[in-house]
């Protein structure tokens, strides 16, 4: 068998997880003796899988997010000015979904920039594109 040629159609179609995996593909479908149905459809699961998480860590390169934003470690024993259920419902993203902007606003030190930063990154997980920005790169626009 010639997997040059699955290789070039590949590259053409710029398909990633085929080619780089191709040999254990093929290992595997001798042993496992699937459909040809039940083959193809892993095959392009797991291509779109790639396909999708590439797709994310480029999202989130973008981003511009600083190195620390994950919500779920949010203390909110030192917060005052956000609720436990007014995170969960921003965490939500229907004001994402919505069109609607959101305007943090509170003095230095309240958890503005870890807030939209882990907002950021739930709206990066569920698949949109979004990246941080601060008023001071704003007003230099």
């Amino acid at each position: 068998m010639n997997t040059d040629n699955i290789r070039k159609c590949c590259a053409r179609l710029r398909l990633s997880y085929i080619p780089n995996n191709l040999g254990q593909l093929i290992v595997d479908a001798r042993n496992s003796k699937p459909t040809y149905e039940d083959f193809l459809e892993n095959v392009l699961r797991e291509e779109t899988k790639t396909r999708e998480y590439k797709a994310y860590l480029n999202r989130l390169k973008q981003a511009k997010l600083p190195p620390k934003y994950d919500l779920d470690e949010y203390d909110f024993s030192h917060s005052t000015g956000v609720s436990e259920r007014q995170l969960r419902e921003l965490r939500q993203l229907a004001w994402l979904n919505q069109a609607y902007n959101l305007i943090l606003m509170g003095p230095s030190g309240t958890g503005k920039t870890f807030i939209a930063s882990g907002l950021i990154y739930d709206a990066l997980k569920a698949g949109k594109k979004a990246y941080m920005i601060s008023m001071e790169d704003i007003s230099h626009a």
